[in-house]
């Protein structure tokens, strides 16, 4: 199940007892693996009303009610973490958030804080600390979200980093912020908790990125510490770039390491053939299994119905 926002925490980024309903239920229809929604890892993270935290010592508590709901119905439990950065809701943390530079993401937010190069550490650790809470509070794994224009994925757009110092210019400076995260969670973990890391190419296409820097990325994530790298697409099918690749494909021709890819895979013929044909190792399904909570146990019919009467399209 791919992780999607579902504002039931408290205003305070508490858990509440819907969201342990909520992602129970998905686990016990057999789910393989539940990344739970964003979750925040400092106040000035957060990016909407009724979002998770991972930073307050009343955060466990809630945190620890979702990873036993998920593990009782038989999945892995993960914890995505975030911070939201540029995207960081004004409303919510109460002004501008922060980025890498000083340049909005688009006209719906005001230009952010730039983050002197002093507090690049301190921000690091903020997403340390947040996967130590994840492990106090049973989960099995963690991911850093790294795309979709939050912080870490900020770090990596040419357009949105113009910083002069080593977190900026080339790809290698520029994923140095996403690189060090990782590498600083996976120390502080070692082997107690999956660690994954969920980028997209997609985000950055009109920006220059050619298959070569998204290469760089993905090797030096898998380099750094990363168990698995989550593809966020924009629909498997259709994401077709210059060579005829998807994402997923791109990913798994240059890591070892299991590739999951999420992007408009609600249908489970769609999802089997994805792995089948070697898109990805792990498909995840995102509204399908939002509006459906048995959506696990009706595809596993459906596949078992099709393997016993080879019917391309079982009833």
């Amino acid at each position: 199940m791919a992780p999607m926002v579902q504002q039931t925490g408290l205003p305070d980024g508490t858990a509440t007892e819907a969201a342990a309903v909520f992602y129970g239920a998905r686990a016990q229809a057999g789910t393989g693996l539940i990344i739970v929604e964003a979750t925040a890892v400092e106040p000035d993270a957060r990016c909407w009303p009724g979002g998770l935290g991972a930073y307050l010592p009343q955060h466990r508590e809630g945190l620890a009610r979702i990873a036993s709901a998920i593990r009782a119905g038989g999945a892995c439990a993960c914890l995505q973490l975030v911070h939201g950065g540029p995207q960081a809701s004004p409303a919510v943390i109460g002004g501008p958030g922060w980025g890498p530079s000083a340049i909005p993401p688009n006209s719906n937010f005001p230009p952010p804080r730039e983050l002197p190069r002093d507090a690049l550490s301190d921000l690091q650790g903020r997403f340390v600390a947040a996967a130590e809470m994840a492990a106090e509070a049973g989960f099995q794994a963690v991911e850093l979200h790294g795309a979709h224009g939050y912080l870490l994925d900020s770090f990596l757009s040419p357009n949105r980093n113009r910083r002069a110092d080593d977190y900026g210019g080339s790809i290698e400076n520029r994923l140095r912020m996403l690189e060090e995260t990782v590498r600083r969670t996976r120390e502080r973990l070692g082997e107690r908790l999956l660690v994954g890391c969920r980028v997209s190419f997609f985000n950055h296409a009109h920006e220059g990125f050619g298959h070569d820097a998204f290469r760089t990325i993905l090797a030096a994530l898998e380099r750094a510490g990363c168990d698995l790298l989550h593809i966020s697409c924009d629909g498997w099918s259709r994401t077709w770039f210059d060579t005829g690749r998807t994402q997923g494909q791109l990913a798994k021709e240059t890591v070892r390491i299991p590739v999951i890819v999420a992007g408009s895979l609600g249908d489970s013929r769609e999802a089997e053939r994805a792995v089948a044909e070697g898109h990805c190792d792990v498909a995840a399904i995102g509204r399908a299994m939002k509006s459906a909570p048995d959506w696990a146990a009706r595809a596993h019919r459906r596949l078992v119905a099709n393997r016993r009467t080879g019917d391309a399209d079982p009833p």
